[in-house]
């Protein structure tokens, strides 16, 4: 028997096939209408940024945060649901978001398994969860693509684009 606290939230990814095609405000619009949406429990909506070389979703809602994914991916098991609510932002929109690194990390450096961790736990403990995916793919980009219940991918009409996105 599964019981309501076991229940995972959706997961939608939001991927661009070139950068500056205007993913991350899109997702950050999408988001901020779940936040404060009736159709969950009341625990509101959090956006990752995977985006851990151009991670700009903090500084598109005007956050400064105080921790940011790096804190999640070192704190081995010491993750949990009210850790992970710790290191989040909040938005006035209601809107949680767990900031890129500050540093520019190396795409191989993420531990995949801790990645999985960090999402299945931000499943547990919100209603909706989006991520702002890098252009790059990358193992653990493509890991956290598969584990996605819907995935949205941006491209623009020009030959470059639609290449990167074959």
């Amino acid at each position: 028997a599964v019981s309501a606290d076991d229940t995972l939230a959706p997961l939608v990814g939001v991927v661009r096939s070139l950068g500056g095609s205007g993913a991350t405000t899109l997702l950050t619009h999408l988001a901020s209408c779940f936040a404060d949406s009736e159709g969950g429990t009341g625990k509101g909506a959090c956006i990752i940024d995977l985006d851990i070389q151009f991670g700009t979703v903090t500084d598109i809602m005007g956050l400064t945060p105080r921790r940011t994914l790096s804190d999640l991916l070192d704190a081995g098991d010491r993750l949990d649901g009210q850790f992970l609510r710790s290191v989040a932002s909040v938005h006035n929109s209601g809107l949680f978001v767990i900031a890129a690194p500050e540093e520019i990390l190396p795409m191989e450096s993420i531990e995949t398994d801790q990645l999985l961790k960090v999402i299945e736990v931000a499943c547990k403990e919100f209603d909706y969860v989006f991520l702002d995916l890098p252009s790059d793919w990358s193992n653990w980009s493509l890991s956290v693509m598969l584990q996605a219940d819907a995935l949205l991918m941006l491209v623009e009409q020009s030959v470059p684009s639609l290449k990167q996105a074959v």
